[in-house]
């Protein structure tokens, strides 16, 4: 049993910053946990308190069942991987992988080097390495340095895998080879993995599962899709998704006895009975769930009207639609004495609001073509405008499912 489990976890520095904040997480065994979040919201700390390199303020850390929180790191059968390499350079590739074992002694022995020779050739071919084992670290790519720290944390065969922000220093198209790479390393291990990134795109595509830290606060732990399609709060709707949720405030009305969110041009239908007592709520409109209505047959609910183009960012399979409404745009506020706390929304420039829409390639836009677009009323997002929480029968379950305050 690998199971990691955080309980209650605070760190506060010596100057009063509160790096975690009463963090409870659990990493199921032999799962993939993706954390993610901007800089500077915990997340490394989180890491390196799993690790014991860091000390919790407060909280309990257990690994397989067992209290590890005052543990040495040594002692606690874990293996991580840096995002530096952190590779000996005057040891070849095989030397840095089994530099850990040839230091291991069992019953005051050292391991067999027949045994020894065997873990570092298996992991080497898990990484599709064999031929890079006798070459230095000046000697490999990035990539090729990545896969020999990775190694190096497979040939201890630990009880669980950390890794900080392994593929950052990689450029584009080598990050996108090695997550897949990472995935199914972790599929043919059957590990547990604790993976820390900043890249919200490396979470979604690796992670069995996916937590959202902002200032050291969970904001919402789900599996990738759910994590996408119904976010817990304007935080988490902002953050996850490139290009960004279009966030907006919009006021609530009367249409033919239906109530309905003004949110610009569109007059969208407040989930459920649309009975709130609301006078304004927040939407959130992904640019892909805007479309020309000649190209949106995919659509539930298509709810129509006419914009102004600003710009346009043809991308090949897409075209990225700048355009303005007349609405006021709504960002996260970042300071913890501004009335509502650090998650609630806030107005941070006048009307109008500027939007992007994903559309079809073939829609051919120019700055200032009007443009007729429809939004998928059904994947519309409805948020509170105070506390920033989901709001909406069909986002209950959303609203109150891993959202930690």
């Amino acid at each position: 049993m690998a199971a990691i489990t955080l309980s209650g976890i605070t760190k506060r520095f010596g100057d009063g910053t509160v790096a975690v904040d009463h963090l409870d997480l659990a990493v199921r065994d032999g799962e993939l946990l993706a954390v993610v979040g901007p800089s500077g919201c915990g997340k490394s700390t989180v890491l390196r308190i799993v690790a014991g390199l860091e000390t919790a303020t407060e909280g309990e850390v257990t690994i397989g069942g067992a209290d590890v929180t005052d543990l040495a790191p040594g002692s606690r059968d874990l293996a991580m991987v840096f995002q530096d390499y952190a590779l000996y350079p005057h040891l070849s590739a095989y030397q840095n992988m089994a530099f850990a074992l040839k230091a291991k002694r069992t019953n005051g022995r050292r391991m067999p080097r027949r045994e020894l020779d065997g873990r570092v050739r298996a992991a080497a071919s898990l990484l599709g390495i064999e031929a890079l084992l006798d070459r230095r670290p000046r000697a490999l790519s990035g990539g090729e340095r990545q896969r020999v720290a990775m190694g190096r944390a497979i040939v201890r065969r630990p009880r669980a895998f950390l890794m900080d922000e392994p593929l950052s220093n990689l450029d584009a198209k080598l990050r996108v080879q090695l997550r897949t790479e990472i995935r199914r390393i972790h599929r043919e291990l059957g590990a547990t993995f604790l993976y820390v990134t900043h890249d919200q795109t490396e979470a979604l595509t690796i992670g069995d599962r996916v937590a959202v830290l902002r200032r050291g606060r969970l904001q919402q732990l789900d599996e990738p899709q759910r994590l996408y399609d119904a976010p817990a709060n304007v935080f988490v709707a902002g953050f996850v998704g490139s290009p960004p949720t279009n966030l907006l405030h919009a006021s609530v009305e009367t249409d033919n006895g239906d109530r309905v969110a003004r949110a610009g041009p569109w007059m969208i239908p407040l989930p459920g009975d649309g009975t709130s007592p609301r006078s304004e709520v927040i939407v959130g409109i992904r640019p892909e769930h805007l479309e020309e209505p000649r190209f949106a047959a995919g659509f539930g609910k298509a709810v129509i009207a006419e914009v102004t183009i600003d710009m346009a960012e043809p991308l090949g399979g897409s075209t990225l639609a700048h355009f303005a409404v007349d609405a006021r745009p709504v960002a996260v506020r970042d300071d913890e004495t501004a009335g509502q706390g650090a998650d609630a929304p806030v107005l941070v420039r006048p009307a109008p609001a500027t939007m992007i829409a994903s559309i079809d390639a073939r829609s051919k836009v120019s700055p200032g073509d009007r443009l007729t677009l429809a939004v998928d009323a059904d994947r519309v997002r409805f948020f509170d405008p105070v506390t920033g929480a989901a709001l909406g029968d069909r986002l209950d379950a959303a609203a109150s499912h891993g959202h930690g305050r």
